[in-house]
């Protein structure tokens, strides 16, 4: 029903533009300087609207699922691991920070493509953290924290942990409603396990929201990112889109803006770990 209506509208705005246009150059032909200025007004304003929504057509209107380009990109790398950005609040011990050191020489061999890492200390423990995103810095895809001591073995089987979920396929979930996406939900592609995800009731079917919220797949409570719909629930997607590969970050065709939360939002989980 809502596809009827928007094509409805953008029908009668066609419509309109176009006696509007006709009427102008009517105008034109009579002479004068101001019916030329109506003319050309009314004529760059159809030209105007047919060329925007015809790019918005290119654009939206054709979901596609897009696999892995052969062959991939090179793997990125950098020497720039685990930054003690608060020396001030971290205060680590001479041993910490020589173990720190140590784990940042191995992590040189990790894949770093759209990957940000940090050291810090949460509650007493030093943690090491690397995080996912999608595009530089936004949105963010998934977060791991590693508890780390002084035991040269353990860094050797931090930075194996980190490689290990760093390499995991990564793809993009699209559902579509009348030429628009209006759900997205980033997962592994390996299990199908969700890593964030997104839902625009404006732009979703008429319905549906209702019906998931029915259902127990969408939570009713106002939060700072609107509803929050459980998107593995709403069957097959439009196109999925792969967005890593091997830990190298793919190119991706541009999304519309949309409020992100974490999966898994009924379990109050708030992020990806290793050894769960």
């Amino acid at each position: 029903m809502r596809a009827v209506l928007r094509v409805a509208r953008d029908v009668g705005w066609v419509v309109l533009s176009l006696v509007l246009a006709v009427g102008s150059i009517g105008f034109a032909t009579e002479g004068g300087v101001g019916n030329i200025i109506v003319g050309v007004l009314g004529v760059a304003m159809f030209g105007f609207f047919a060329v925007t929504r015809v790019l918005m057509l290119a654009h939206w209107d054709r979901p596609q699922t897009i696999g892995p380009p052969s062959p991939l990109p090179d793997e990125e790398h950098t020497s720039e691991w685990f930054p003690d950005d608060l020396p001030d609040e971290n205060l680590f011990t001479p041993a910490e920070n020589a173990f720190l050191e140590r784990l940042r020489e191995r992590a040189q061999r990790l894949p770093s493509g759209r990957v940000w890492s940090e050291s810090l200390r949460v509650r007493g423990t030093v943690v090491a953290r690397v995080a996912v995103t999608e595009t530089r810095g936004y949105p963010q895809l998934f977060k791991i924290d590693q508890a780390i001591d002084t035991d040269d073995e353990l860094a050797e089987r931090t930075v194996q942990s980190f490689e290990a979920v760093l390499r995991r396929p990564v793809e993009r979930a699209e559902w579509w409603c009348a030429g628009e996406p209006y759900a997205v939900r980033y997962q592994f592609a390996d299990t199908g396990e969700g890593l964030i995800e997104a839902y625009a009731r404006k732009r979703a079917p008429i319905g549906l929201y209702k019906r998931l919220l029915a259902a127990g797949h969408a939570d009713p409570r106002i939060t700072h990112v609107g509803p929050r719909v459980d998107t593995s629930k709403l069957g097959e997607p439009s196109a999925t889109v792969v967005v890593r590969v091997d830990g190298r970050p793919l190119p991706s065709p541009a999304l519309r803006e949309f409020q992100w939360y974490d999966c898994g939002w009924d379990r109050e989980a708030e992020s990806v770990h290793t050894g769960r």
